[in-house]
C-alpha cells in the first residue's frame, strides 16, 4: 500500500478522464524476485506522501507495481484494492518516461477479470489505445499487451477498444518498425476483438486489407498481415 501511496502522491489523478494473452515477459528484472514475496496485506491503510511530481519516481513506482503484480493473483487483487488503478491510468496521460511501466502494471493487473472491469471504469482503455498508436516501441508492447488482456473475457471492453480506434492502432503494429512482442500482442488483441463480434470482424478485415493494398507497406509488413 505504501508503494501505491507513493505513486498516488507523485501523480495528480484529479484530471484523469472518466470512463467512457501472453504474460508480460518484458516486466522489469525485479519481477522474478517479487513473485517470491508474500502477498501485499490488503487492509494496510494508504497514506499520502506529500511532494512534487517526479517523473523518475513515477516510473520506478509503476515498475515496482508491475513486478509485484506479475503472475501473482493475490498481489493483483491487493494492489487494486489499495487504489493503484486510478493513478496508473493517470500516468498514461503524463510524462512519456512512465508510460511503459504504467501500461505494464495495468497489463499485469488485468490478469484478473475484476481488474479488467476496474481499469475500464477508470478510463484506461482510450489512453492505452493512444499509446499503442503513438508510443515508443517499448510502450507499444506493454499497451498492446494490456489491451490484449482487457479484451480477453469482457465483451464490453472489446466494444470500447474498437470504439476508441483500437483496431487501426493494433493493425498498425504489423509494420516493420514494431517489435516482435508488440506484433504478438497485437495478434492476440485482434483475435479477442473479433470474438462473437461481426462488427469488429469486419473492421479488422478492412484494416488488414487496407494495409495489404497500401503502397507504403513493405513486403515484410504484408507477410505479417497475411499470417
Amino acid at each position: 500500500a505504501a508503494v501505491v501511496a507513493t505513486i498516488d502522491a507523485a501523480v495528480d489523478v484529479t484530471d484523469a478522464p472518466a470512463a467512457a494473452g501472453a504474460a508480460p515477459d518484458a516486466a522489469p528484472a525485479a519481477g522474478a524476485a517479487a513473485a517470491l514475496l508474500p502477498p501485499i496485506p490488503p487492509t494496510v491503510p494508504v497514506h499520502r506522501f506529500p511532494g512534487p511530481s517526479d517523473p523518475t519516481l513515477q516510473k520506478e513506482v509503476a515498475a515496482a507495481l508491475w513486478s509485484m503484480a506479475r503472475d501473482h493473483p493475490l498481489n493483483q487483487a491487493a494492489i487494486a484494492q489499495a487504489g493503484a488503478v486510478k493513478p496508473l491510468v493517470a500516468l498514461l496521460h503524463g510524462v512519456a518516461l512512465a508510460h511503459r511501466d504504467a501500461a505494464g502494471a495495468l497489463w499485469a493487473l488485468a490478469s484478473a477479470a475484476d481488474n479488467q472491469r476496474l481499469i475500464a471504469s477508470h478510463g484506461g482503455i482510450a489512453p492505452l489505445v493512444a499509446l499503442t498508436r503513438a508510443g515508443d516501441p517499448a510502450t507499444q508492447e506493454t499497451s498492446a499487451g494490456a489491451l490484449h488482456r482487457l479484451a480477453l473475457t469482457l465483451p464490453e471492453n472489446r466494444v470500447e477498444i474498437a470504439d476508441a480506434g483500437g483496431v487501426a492502432a493494433l493493425v498498425n503494429l504489423f509494420r516493420d518498425e514494431s517489435t516482435p512482442l508488440a506484433k504478438t500482442e497485437a495478434v492476440g488483441a485482434l483475435s479477442c476483438l473479433v470474438t462473437k463480434s461481426p462488427v469488429n470482424c469486419s473492421a479488422v478485415s478492412r484494416a488488414l486489407v487496407g494495409m495489404l493494398g497500401a503502397e507504403a507497406s513493405s513486403a515484410l509488413t504484408k507477410e505479417h498481415v497475411t499470417k
